[in-house]
């Protein structure tokens, strides 16, 4: 896949904004080398997509002193503002938008939002990803109900799209 669309991807998957930052980063040591940065901010939970074009570098590995740019720097700095977590991956960040309780749950789910007057899309995936629940909800609706479903206990992801922004939350199930 080309840069192009590879960036398309990762900016509508995050929902971050479609007009980045660019930047040219100073040609400090004359190599011959200029680097280009484009800065896409706003998407989901905070997440950004970076792009750093080199040109001239072919499939150069860059490096300091030598270089302006070190790559292996750059993606430590993006993959370092991750920290693992043993149950999913990575650490959640905290959601300012969206609340859902009690979690754990047992047959009912309350979903609060800074955002009361907007409609709200809710699905439940289980662990691996397989879709259990799409629920439509007015801006009166706040409950999500599992009685019949009969989850069992365990670890799901709750996503609820609020006015065009997907938000996720880890929801614990205890019967």
């Amino acid at each position: 896949m080309s840069v192009g669309p590879l960036i398309n991807f990762w900016t509508n998957h995050n929902n971050t904004d479609a007009t980045p930052i660019h930047t040219m980063l100073p040609d400090l040591v004359a190599d011959g080398f200029t680097v280009e940065h484009d800065l896409y901010e706003n998407g989901d939970q905070n997440s950004v997509v970076e792009l750093f074009k080199v040109n001239n570098a072919g499939h150069s590995w860059l490096y300091p002193p030598a270089n302006d740019i070190s790559y292996s720097i750059e993606a430590w700095k993006f993959f370092s503002r991750f920290e693992l977590n043993s149950s999913v991956g990575i650490k959640e960040q905290k959601n300012e938008t969206m609340l859902a309780y009690p979690n754990p749950a047992q047959t009912n789910l309350t979903i609060n939002s800074s955002k009361s007057k907007a409609n709200k899309n809710a699905k439940l995936f289980t662990f691996n990803g397989q879709e259990i629940l799409d629920l439509k909800m007015n801006e009166e609706e706040k409950i999500i109900s599992f009685e019949g479903m009969h989850l069992s206990n365990g670890i799901y992801f709750l996503q609820v799209e609020i006015d065009g922004k997907r938000y996720i939350e880890k929801i614990i199930i205890e019967n």
